[in-house]
């Protein structure tokens, strides 16, 4: 997203913030963080405790490989279709950002996180792909759109 706008760094890595919560309002599947305590009265009250098990360590791991997939194939994609790597790398880690501020918010919960959390969540369909199969491949068609979408805007 941010290399829609290259000569405008700060505006496109807005877009990439914001495009994060856009691609989470369409239905999607998230894997199970088994460690994560999840409120169904209240989601705002979610948790995910350090608790240095097993469990804690697998989510941990399955979240740090997420991040540096996800990271490097948006550097890979879009590395010739792009006027600067800095923005690049830039838009990407904006993109992620929502979810890492995710974490940050049941550790501090504290504004503006509450509220940047309660929108997170309120943008997430209720309608969810629940079975991983079905969810992985709705989740790459979604990418390849995007990246056709972002190539085709880009020039």
């Amino acid at each position: 997203m941010a290399s829609l706008f290259p000569g405008k760094p700060i505006l496109g890595v807005s877009v990439a913030f914001l495009s994060h919560f856009l691609l989470d309002a369409i239905p999607h599947w998230d894997y199970n963080l088994r460690s994560k305590h999840q409120n169904p009265l209240d989601p705002l009250k979610d948790d995910l405790p350090f608790k240095f098990n097993r469990d804690y360590f697998l989510d941990v791991l399955k979240l740090g490989l997420d991040f540096f997939v996800g990271i490097f194939l948006s550097v890979l994609i879009f590395w010739h279709h792009t006027h600067s790597w800095q923005l690049l790398l830039a838009g990407a880690l904006a993109g992620v950002l929502p979810d890492f501020l995710q974490f940050v918010y049941w550790k501090v919960r504290r504004e503006p996180l509450t509220s940047l959390q309660r929108f997170h969540f309120w943008l997430h369909p209720e309608a969810k792909i629940t079975q991983a199969v079905p969810g992985i491949f709705s989740q790459a068609l979604l990418v390849v759109v995007v990246v056709l979408l972002s190539i085709y805007l880009g020039g």
